[in-house]
């Protein structure tokens, strides 16, 4: 095992621990979801995945953000990738956009739907799966950077204690 010899009384603890299903399958899915959490923004965020334009070829999730002029808009503030996806719908020159699962951050965006208010109801159209909340946030977006940002608090606390 990687060079590394555990004590006789460890190993079986290790096996009892194996032992106890439920234990063993709730430790399975932590660290599963501990694991998504990390890669989150492949999954969920504002930011474009990928991003083609005059034949060059950009990735905003995990860089530095691009000003609205990069992609030929008229702002130099970051570019709002999901108007830019339809931008390039409309003009249909070559030029396109890969999004998340789920376009939204859980603080930027205030979602308005055709003049009513928020919340709203879960959407497949809108790709809000869980609905959004007073405000207009994603809620999904949201309760995954909350998990996120609690589970590491709390392993830095366990450590330093």
């Amino acid at each position: 095992m990687l060079g590394i010899e555990l004590n006789p009384i460890t190993l079986k603890r290790i096996k009892r621990f194996k032992e106890i299903r439920r234990g063993y399958l709730s430790l399975i899915a932590f660290v599963v979801l501990v694991v998504f959490s990390l890669i989150a923004e492949l999954f969920i965020s504002d930011r474009a995945l990928i991003v083609k334009y005059n034949g060059e070829y950009y990735f905003p999730t995990y860089g530095d953000f691009k000003p609205g002029t990069t992609f030929g808009l008229d702002y130099e503030y970051e570019t709002k990738y999901l108007e830019l996806q339809s931008k390039f719908k409309e003009e249909a020159a070559g030029n396109w956009v890969l999004m998340p699962l789920v376009p939204y951050s859980p603080v930027k965006e205030n979602f308005r739907d055709d003049g009513t208010f928020p919340p709203y109801n879960p959407s497949m159209e809108t790709r809000h799966y869980l609905g959004t909340d007073q405000i207009g946030r994603d809620v999904l977006a949201r309760l995954v950077y909350g998990f996120r940002i609690a589970i590491f608090f709390s392993l830095v606390l366990m450590v330093a204690t």
